[in-house]
């Protein structure tokens, strides 16, 4: 009887699962992230990270990438990071999905435009808003206040379809 129950799990299946909880906290719950390159994508990304894969993280503007890429957002090495046409954000969305997060496709439109074509940024009033709202935080490195100002952001602007 043992071994039929055993025949009909899927081959791999407790693997999967094993990955799959991995894959939530690739730098272990509660880490410290490393934010190079402050700018409105890893911004976005490091506020997925806080809402939907690790709510203790903590996340601090270096001036350089943890070696090895570790926990690092933006750098060249780091776990999330924009390559060719898929922007940090979207890797943090693949790899954390939130189905039910009202903000996810207005954001990821907006960071979208914002970081890979800037020019037409003033042409879609949600992107431009968010660039607006980031402006101020970004330019003094104020990791929180830009998290903040991204949260204020989706409950008002990308929120609202």
């Amino acid at each position: 009887m043992g071994r039929a129950r055993h025949a009909r799990t899927r081959p791999g299946a407790l693997l999967a699962a094993a990955a799959a909880l991995l894959v939530l906290s690739p730098a272990g719950w509660g880490a410290t992230w490393a934010l190079w390159r402050l700018e409105a994508d890893t911004i976005a990304t490091a506020w997925w990270i806080a809402r939907h894969a690790d709510p203790d993280a903590r996340f601090v503007h270096r001036s350089a990438p943890a070696p090895g890429g570790g926990a690092t957002i933006g750098g060249p090495d780091g776990r999330y990071r924009r390559s060719g046409l898929q922007t940090a954000l979207d890797m943090a969305m693949a790899r954390h999905p939130a189905p039910d997060e009202p903000c996810a496709e207005p954001l990821s439109k907006a960071i979208r435009l914002i970081e890979l074509a800037p020019w037409r940024v003033p042409a879609v009033p949600d992107a431009a808003a968010l660039q607006a709202a980031l402006a101020a935080p970004l330019a003094k490195a104020d990791v929180d206040a830009a998290l903040a100002a991204l949260d204020h952001w989706c409950r008002t602007q990308g929120s609202r379809r």
